[in-house]
């Protein structure tokens, strides 16, 4: 199994499952964006939290070029109620058989599964790791437009 990606690397090419079952690559939804990348299972209070958070920031997310992309462990019609329920403006792709969430390490061997948040630069190098599984706190909307901003700033191109 490879290792869980960190910092300093680039964002490993998954595949998630999109509205109509439609197969697509989070990298093909960045060109030339920062990405945010918010990994959840369910109907996790802490997830569905920050992407309200987001939802609100998506304006200020945006202007910093950067775009979210969410992924639920779950099915896609799941992933489709939750868009709707919580009214995203950004898109929100199904992982039904935990492969991303694993790749990620979002869900583990042992089952449990906890939210995640990856933030990369516009060339796909993660900036920063977050992993409630691990102890982390969910970074919240304000620190991840902080953190895109730092991204622009040390980044000119």
């Amino acid at each position: 199994m490879p290792t869980v990606p960190t910092a300093r690397e680039l964002l490993p090419e998954v595949t998630v499952t999109g509205q109509g079952g439609r197969q697509v690559r989070p990298s093909s939804l960045r060109p030339r964006r920062n990405l945010i990348l918010v990994l959840l299972c369910g109907g996790s209070d802490k997830a569905r939290a920050l992407l309200s958070e987001l939802a609100d920031a998506s304006a200020d997310i945006e202007q910093e070029e950067g775009r979210v992309v969410a992924v639920l462990h779950g099915s896609p019609e799941q992933a489709e109620m939750l868009l709707a329920d919580l009214k995203l403006p950004f898109l929100l792709f199904a992982d039904p058989d935990g492969s991303v969430h694993r790749r990620f390490g979002a869900l583990g061997d042992d089952g449990f599964s906890g939210p995640a948040v990856y933030i990369t630069d516009r060339f796909g190098e993660i900036y920063s790791t977050h992993h409630v599984r691990n102890g982390d706190a969910l970074p919240s909307a304000v620190e991840i437009l902080a953190s895109i901003r730092h991204i622009n700033s040390a980044c000119d191109e």
